[in-house]
């Protein structure tokens, strides 16, 4: 397996370090293995299959790499679910004036229709 370049910052690259080759390989493996899993799940998929201990220095280093390879191009970046970061909406007077506009009125579904 060729390893591409980590980019560490946005002008100097490196490869990556012989001792990190293994964890790596290992998450590539898991990751073909799935559609789709958090960092955690990665995580306690290897530590069952004995490739890290269960230390939460462990868990950084598999965040870490994974976010490098996630960088480098090694690894997909939707085979990573990020449930904790959420999109942003930018809302415009535009947008919200036409949102507005479109939105029924409290007296229009308030009821008052007689029979």
């Amino acid at each position: 397996m060729d390893h591409p370049i980590v980019r560490t910052s946005p002008k100097n690259t490196r490869r990556p370090q012989a001792r990190s080759l293994p964890l790596r390989e290992a998450i590539a493996a898991i990751a073909a293995e799935y559609d789709r899993m958090s960092v955690r799940q990665l995580f306690y998929q290897l530590v069952s299959r004995g490739v890290v201990p269960k230390t939460e220095a462990a868990y950084k280093r598999v965040c870490d790499a994974s976010a490098q390879m996630r960088l480098d191009g090694s690894l997909d970046y939707n085979k990573i679910a990020d449930g904790h970061r959420t999109r942003r909406t930018v809302w415009s007077r535009w947008a919200s004036e036409a949102l507005e506009a479109h939105t029924p009125s409290t007296a229009e579904t308030s009821g008052s229709t007689s029979r």
